[in-house]
């Protein structure tokens, strides 16, 4: 969903690289620019997916549920968002 704040293998910070490596046309010469070396590293530069916009366009309320369910929903779904903060 978010992009990879941290190489899984080595650990070594590579969020700061995500947006430049997702901008340029040539993906893979634009990661040997940028100097990543490691082959774990250019793995998570180059097989992450950006899901946020293909996921929002599904709904977490059933149309087929009374309005008075589907507000009920709405209203602990709220709720759960200001407990976790």
């Amino acid at each position: 969903m978010l992009p990879p704040p941290r190489c899984f293998t080595c650990n070594k910070l590579l969020c700061h690289l995500y947006d430049q490596v997702v901008e340029a046309p040539d993906k893979k010469q634009k990661v040997e620019e940028l100097g990543v070396r490691r082959y774990c590293c250019k793995r998570m530069l180059l097989t992450s997916v950006d899901l946020t916009v293909s996921l929002s366009m599904y709904s977490t309320v059933d149309a087929s549920m009374p309005d008075d369910e589907q507000s009920q929903l709405k209203v602990t779904s709220t709720q759960a968002r200001r407990v976790a903060m």
